[in-house]
């Protein structure tokens, strides 16, 4: 069964709630991201040291989103596709390109023999992460602009992303 991100209820009831889980999840999801071995393998190998010191500051920043989410304005989660089937839309393609990311990082962790396998592996764990920040881009663009305080943690996982290694690194 494919592991998920993100669970929601889709009830316009329930809608900050499902945005507070999102927020706890994007990190818990950096946590493991960063306490895994094999850094290098998927960040530029210069950007890992400054990006796991300024992952230190984040649990205030995470703490912030989630109290700027209990000023939402119902209204503004229905403008913004936030609740009901838009959601659960939203929810079902983060699920999705977590759930790939997932499958290739496990086959990665063990695959340990070939170089031309684990590089294979190493290139598209890579541009399955990138497919999985773009699709975190979409909703953190939308709960940002209707929740400023969540805008530290989109900028942290935009700059995560660029510091993803090129396919020539």
């Amino acid at each position: 069964m494919a592991e998920r991100f993100w669970e929601v209820s889709g009830d316009s009831e329930n809608a900050k709630r499902d945005l507070g889980a999102l927020v706890i999840q994007i990190h818990n999801f950096f946590g493991q991201l960063f306490d895994e071995r094999g850094l290098s393998d998927v960040f530029s190998p210069d950007l890992i040291e400054p990006m796991l010191q300024a992952w230190v500051s984040m649990p205030a920043h995470f703490e912030q989103a989630l109290f700027s989410l209990d000023g939402i304005e119902p209204s503004a989660l229905i403008y913004h596709g936030l609740t009901g089937e838009q959601l659960r839309f939203k929810a079902s393609v983060l699920n999705l390109r977590f759930s790939r990311y997932s499958e290739v990082s496990v086959a990665f962790r063990h695959e340990g023999s070939q170089a031309r396998v684990d590089n294979e592996i190493r290139a598209k764990r890579r541009w399955l992460l990138r497919r999985f920040f773009g699709a975190l881009d979409a909703i953190l663009d939308s709960v940002t602009s209707i929740a400023p305080g969540v805008g530290a943690v989109a900028e942290f996982k935009a700059f995560v992303e660029q510091a993803v290694k090129d396919a020539d690194e």
